[in-house]
């Protein structure tokens, strides 16, 4: 992923729309991101589609964050929905 200096996009729920600003490598060219956008939460997928409507499909748990509690224990977060 590549991020310009500056990101912009419109939230909604389970969704970011109209993105700029987001580039995807894939098989030696950037891609531009538009959209990121969870269909259905209990799916457990999250799609990355450019201004054409390619798009690709991942799990949602490649995008959780795990952090370290203040108990010692670790907590996944999902970052995006």
């Amino acid at each position: 992923m590549s991020y310009d200096t500056e990101v912009t996009g419109f939230m909604e729920e389970h969704r970011m729309r109209r993105l700029t600003g987001v580039k995807s490598k894939e098989l030696l060219i950037w891609v531009s991101i538009s959209d990121i956008y969870v269909d259905d939460p209990g799916s457990g997928k999250i799609t990355f589609a450019n201004p054409t409507q390619i798009s690709r499909t991942f799990p949602v748990s490649a995008f959780e964050l795990e952090m370290e509690g203040s108990t010692g224990g670790s907590q996944k977060m999902r970052a995006f929905y």
